[in-house]
């Protein structure tokens, strides 16, 4: 991330960078210079995406989840100086809603943040349970749980047995199952793997 911040800030002009750093410093000084507060920010920004997420869904209007330019640097800023083995669970709401926004580059990104700390032994059952158990699932929620079936224990499996049952009457997450069949060049079948027997 520190990479990707980097590149950006390289590619602006004198007149950006400064724009954009004073921006940095006010919300660092408002919203990330004690736990609590970070604690605080994170869980109103994913309470904000959520509430720009279903607002953008009623009007049927995705470009009212555009974040603005101090949105964008505050998003970049939770990913950077708030660890997630410290803020797992305001991080892995953002991260819920993340997955089902309408911006493809929050959604991307998102996905590679938690595909990165999933892949690195990160494991979290009560994230995942939050995660099923909300009205929507995207594609990208149902890819990083294919991608990382391994690292799910087969005793937490029966944790989300009955979601998974759920969702597998849904005609929708059947066509998501189904796209990424097609991604991912095999069949995989979810509630056969989360309904196998514990041995």
């Amino acid at each position: 991330m520190a990479q990707q911040i980097n590149e950006i800030l390289s590619q602006m002009s004198a007149e950006d960078y400064e724009r954009r750093k004073q921006i940095a410093q006010k919300l660092w000084e408002n919203h990330f210079s004690s736990h609590q507060q970070k604690k605080e920010f994170i869980r109103n920004f994913a309470a904000e995406l959520r509430s720009a997420r279903k607002g953008a869904l009623a009007a049927g209007n995705d470009e009212m989840t555009a974040l603005n330019e101090e949105r964008q640097i505050a998003f970049l800023m939770i990913f950077t100086y708030c660890p997630l083995n410290i803020y797992r669970n305001q991080i892995g709401d953002v991260l819920i809603e993340g997955l089902k926004y309408q911006q493809k580059d929050i959604k991307r990104y998102c996905f590679e943040y938690a595909d990165k700390h999933i892949g690195a032994g990160f494991v979290d059952m009560g994230w995942w349970k939050r995660l099923l158990g909300k009205q929507y699932v995207s594609k990208y929620a149902w890819k990083l749980l294919r991608t990382h079936i391994d690292q799910i224990p087969p005793y937490a499996k029966l944790v989300l047995k009955e979601d998974i049952k759920f969702w597998a009457q849904d005609a929708t997450t059947q066509k998501k199952w189904q796209e990424l069949d097609d991604e991912l060049g095999t069949h995989y079948d979810f509630v056969k793997e989360f309904s196998a027997q514990v041995s």
